[in-house]
């Protein structure tokens, strides 16, 4: 049966319709083509609109995620200036109001800083505070047994004078200590505190009981004959009488009426010489008549 010419009609429209679209659509793609190679090579490639920020954030991360890259979080650091200027806040304010006293937001504002930077720096305070005695014991070590180098290639092979080690061993903390600044003269007053504290016994022992040693290993050369408990506390006493003099507390300046100023460390160190030498030749001596632990000492009148 034959359909009649008039009802193909719509579906024929419909076909070449169709048919027409696809060939416009394939044109318009041709020219979409042409155009966008003439603009690559005229101007470069064409790139999308840049995202924002945050998205660029979370690309990022993705990628890293895919490739199994895992980033630690990155603490902010300062660098030596930041560290630098904590310390030397700390230092001045542990010489003023002591370690019990200062509180590490204290030193924070002082190095106008914040107090985080302080604790990635330094942990905490107990090891600032380490970190204060280990950086200038370093330096006052290296000028002591520079001394004692040159003393010995002018003695040896015969012992070094009690005077010459005494001059080796004081005279660099006096020196750095009035002549080098105020942080020198704060590092003084803490060491003078750490000096007559058992709660910081292990800080001297690691730090200075090294070069410590070496002195008294020369001292027991020039004195073979003394004990070493009275050449240990002959030592002691010569440490006792060099954090004294740096001090500079006014003290002699008020018992002699102004003949001797605390601040003429160049006039006391001349005195303090032959004073501690011949304190150490008289504990080389023989025992004889010594007193020790009282014995010895004259009866008293009364």
């Amino acid at each position: 049966m034959r359909m009649p010419l008039m009802m193909w009609l719509p579906l024929l429209n419909s076909t070449f319709f169709w048919l027409g679209m696809s060939c416009f659509l394939d044109l318009l793609s041709n020219i979409i083509g042409q155009s966008s190679n003439q603009i690559s090579r005229t101007v470069g490639p064409v790139n999308r609109l840049p995202r924002s920020p945050r998205w660029a954030i979370m690309d990022n991360a993705c990628a890293e995620q895919r490739r199994g890259i895992v980033k630690k979080k990155a603490v902010p650091d300062a660098g030596p200036p930041t560290r630098e200027r904590i310390l030397s806040a700390a230092e001045h304010l542990f010489a003023t109001h002591g370690y019990d006293a200062t509180s590490l937001r204290d030193i924070a504002i002082k190095a106008e800083t914040r107090i985080g930077l302080v604790s990635y720096h330094f942990q905490n305070k107990e090891l600032l505070y380490e970190t204060l005695i280990e950086r200038r014991s370093a330096e006052i070590g290296r000028r002591r047994l520079g001394l004692l180098t040159r003393e010995r290639k002018s003695f040896l092979p015969a012992a070094i004078p009690a005077e010459r080690i005494i001059h080796a061993y004081t005279w660099p903390f006096l020196e750095l200590s009035h002549s080098a600044g105020a942080e020198w003269k704060s590092y003084t007053k803490i060491i003078s505190s750490v000096a007559n504290s058992q709660r910081w016994t292990g800080l001297l022992s690691t730090y200075y009981d090294p070069v410590a040693t070496v002195f008294l290993n020369e001292l027991r050369r020039t004195f073979p004959t003394c004990s070493e408990a009275k050449l240990v506390a002959g030592f002691t006493f010569m440490v006792s009488v060099m954090l004294g003099i740096a001090a500079e507390t006014g003290r002699a300046d008020q018992l002699s009426n102004g003949a001797i100023r605390s601040t003429d460390i160049g006039r006391i160190f001349d005195m303090m010489l032959p004073f501690l030498s011949a304190g150490f030749e008289r504990l080389g001596d023989a025992d004889d008549g010594m007193a020790v632990g009282g014995r010895g000492l004259a009866p008293s009148s009364e």
